[in-house]
């Protein structure tokens, strides 16, 4: 619990660094493809990520709950 201020402050701090970070790399991906582009790569980003979490979840935690489902009569 003591540390808990300091952990919290670590993560925010890093977490406003890669925000700046990612509004220079977006500021210069734009600057050298168009707008449009560079939301399509964002857009096709989350979508992947989102895919990715999925497949995270079906192979870590899906698998556990089958084994501990009580089987019906």
């Amino acid at each position: 619990d003591r540390y808990r201020g300091r952990v919290f402050g670590a993560l925010l701090a890093m977490s406003a660094l890669f925000m700046i970070a990612g509004a220079l790399v977006a500021g210069l991906a734009t600057e050298r493809l168009r707008a449009v582009t560079v939301l399509t790569l964002d857009s096709l980003g989350y979508i992947g990520g989102g895919l990715l979490a999925l497949w995270a979840i079906r192979t870590s935690v899906a698998p556990k709950l089958r084994r501990k489902a009580p089987m019906l009569p």
